[in-house]
């Protein structure tokens, strides 16, 4: 028997996060554009791993990430640290333009 994974809301729902910010991420969660700078690999992989934040333990208890899905958030996280928000107006205007 082949068992899907549960559902797992993507992180752009509650969250911004530098360029992407300017397709209307979310404002429940903080901005996490300089996560990876504030903390680290070791932390954040920690972080994703053991979720201690009160609103994302009851969406995500039971439903942990791969070893890839977490080696992709981390390589995520540290290019949008590098790039940063100030690619946040040129990426709306690719969009719409």
């Amino acid at each position: 028997m082949i068992r899907a994974k549960p559902f797992l809301p993507a992180g752009i729902a509650c969250h911004s996060v530098g360029t992407f910010s300017a397709l209307g991420g979310g404002n429940l969660g903080p901005d996490l554009t300089h996560v990876y700078d504030r903390f680290g690999k070791v932390g954040l992989v920690s972080a994703i791993q053991n979720i201690a934040f009160p609103t994302m333990q009851g969406v995500y208890e039971g439903k942990d990430l791969t070893d890839q899905e977490i080696a992709d958030l981390l390589a995520f996280f540290t290019t949008v640290d590098v790039e940063g928000v100030e690619k946040n107006t040129s990426a709306l205007f690719w969009i719409v333009g």
